[in-house]
């Protein structure tokens, strides 16, 4: 299966906010983004490429919450027109995982494809699928 910067995602996502998104959201985005490196950096003068696998996953342990997680942040200050890191790493995973399914190599490739859906099919969804799920 190929990998998200394969298909393009970050490419993806830089349009989509460069685009799609008025200035707002993108300010909101680059201030969410410049608190997330200044969470991840354990001093101002280290280097982003410095910053280890460690380090990334403690991040996304502490702010990436499920479903049902109370975010303190919110709860904390729930007038705040930003988003917390939390919502903001659940922005992102929505956007990372929407240009990753869509991508033109998975709907084709990965994913069960047919370009022009003309024929109904009777049977195993799974054996007439191959397991596959439906492309969009």
């Amino acid at each position: 299966m190929p990998s998200a910067t394969e298909v393009n995602v970050p490419q993806f996502i830089d349009t989509y906010i460069t685009e799609v998104l008025n200035s707002e959201d993108q300010e909101a985005i680059r201030i969410s983004f410049t608190e997330l490196i200044a969470t991840l950096k354990p001093t101002v003068e280290t280097d982003i490429r410095d910053i280890t696998t460690v380090q990334y996953t403690a991040l996304l342990d502490t702010h990436l919450l499920v479903k049902g997680d109370i975010d303190e942040d919110r709860l904390a200050n729930p007038e705040a027109l930003q988003p917390t890191k939390n919502e903001f790493l659940n922005h992102l995973k929505y956007l990372t995982i929407t240009a990753y399914v869509t991508a033109e190599e998975i709907g084709e490739n990965v994913l069960m494809y047919d370009p022009v859906p003309t024929a109904y099919y009777c049977g195993d969804l799974q054996e007439i699928s191959g397991g596959k799920s439906s492309s969009l």
